[in-house]
């Protein structure tokens, strides 16, 4: 058995991630090309790995559904994760989103523009549907004119 010093052992661990880091810059196509190959192997471990993710990190993944869900839908999204959370984490109603009439949402002045500071506020869900109920009531009265 050989015995290396704490100093020896920490400079050999250090050392060996600096070339992995090296090699994974230098092969950013291998490296990808494996991640992907053990991702298609292994998609019930991708899947566990996804779930954690998102219970560990609410909050980032409550930003990135509403980004995804407004790109989706072709509305722009203009805020940064810490603009977003500061709209919500303001609101107090952080805990009470969701879906449901009393839940809250993060809702656009008059249904039109981008998600963006200044053009949005939290409400409930019956409340941001009945205003675009009454948006589109009014464009509807304007087009049997």
């Amino acid at each position: 058995m050989i015995l290396v010093s704490d100093e020896e052992w920490e400079e050999h661990r250090t050392g060996k991630k600096a070339k992995k880091r090296e090699w994974e810059a230098n092969n950013k196509d291998k490296r990808s090309e494996i991640n992907k190959t053990w991702r298609e192997g292994n998609p019930e471990k991708v899947a566990e790995g996804a779930k954690a993710w998102r219970e560990d990190n609410p909050k980032y993944y409550a930003f990135g559904t509403q980004r995804q869900n407004a790109k989706t839908r072709g509305i722009p999204f203009h805020f940064s994760f810490e603009g977003w959370w500061e709209v919500w984490g303001t609101s107090g109603k952080w805990e009470q989103r969701g879906k449901g009439a009393d839940k809250y949402c993060m809702c656009r002045t008059g249904d039109e523009g981008p998600y963006e500071y200044g053009n949005v506020r939290v409400d409930t869900n019956e409340n941001n549907l009945a205003e675009s109920r009454e948006i589109r009531s009014k464009l509807k009265g304007l087009d049997d004119e």
